[in-house]
Order: structure tokens, then C-alpha cells, then sequence
């Protein structure tokens, strides 16, 4: 390989791992509203609350009669919340409920 195709090589890598780098930073910054009950309604006429817990963070979602804790966890995109079994997915215009992988509500957006 020439000196000239490294160069160009190193500068791509770089470049793209900055655009990696902004999304995951603007992904793990997703403003939840700490402290607040949120009711969303989802599709098939369905809805659950959502209520952000901001220590330790965590969402605690009413559905049906159920309720659930989820810890917040790292993730890509979106926010994303889990115990293991349910699973719950947000960003600023939707919200989504997994229980190990079926979609249990969703798409779902605030009342």
C-alpha cells in the first residue's frame, strides 16, 4: 500500500468514527423525564404508564395489571431499559415494550 492510500485509509477510519462516536454520544444523552409519569398509547388501542425513576435510573411500566422495574442499560440508540424478560425501548417520539423479543406494546407515543 502507498503512503498516499494509508493517509487516505487513516483519515476515513477517523472520520467515521467520529460519526460512530456522535450517534452513540447523542444516543446515551436521550433527555427522559426524570421524576415524571408518562401514558403513552400504542397500536391496537392499547397504552401503558411509564414512570422514570431518576435513582437508580430505571422506568417502571403499568400495563394490563402488570407492573415492572427495569434498570436503564447502555444502548445504541434509543434508551433502553431491561430485567432480562421485558424489555423497554425509547426515544423522543415513541416507546416500545418487549417481552424476550414479542412486542407486547408498541408503536406506542405520548397521550
Amino acid at each position: 500500500m502507498s503512503r498516499r492510500s494509508a493517509v487516505l485509509a487513516l483519515a476515513a477510519l477517523a472520520v467515521l468514527s467520529g460519526c460512530y462516536y456522535r450517534e452513540v454520544e447523542q444516543a446515551l444523552n436521550v433527555q427522559m423525564p426524570w421524576g415524571e409519569r408518562v401514558v403513552v398509547a400504542c397500536a391496537g388501542g392499547k397504552s401503558m404508564a411509564i414512570d422514570f425513576v431518576p435513582a437508580p435510573r430505571a422506568a417502571r411500566v403499568t400495563f394490563d395489571a402488570t407492573t415492572v422495574t427495569l434498570a436503564q442499560v447502555d444502548a445504541a440508540s434509543d434508551a433502553k431499559f431491561t430485567d432480562g424478560r421485558y424489555t423497554l425501548y425509547v426515544n423522543a417520539q415513541r416507546a416500545a415494550l418487549e417481552e424476550t423479543g414479542v412486542v407486547l406494546r408498541g408503536p406506542c407515543a405520548p397521550r
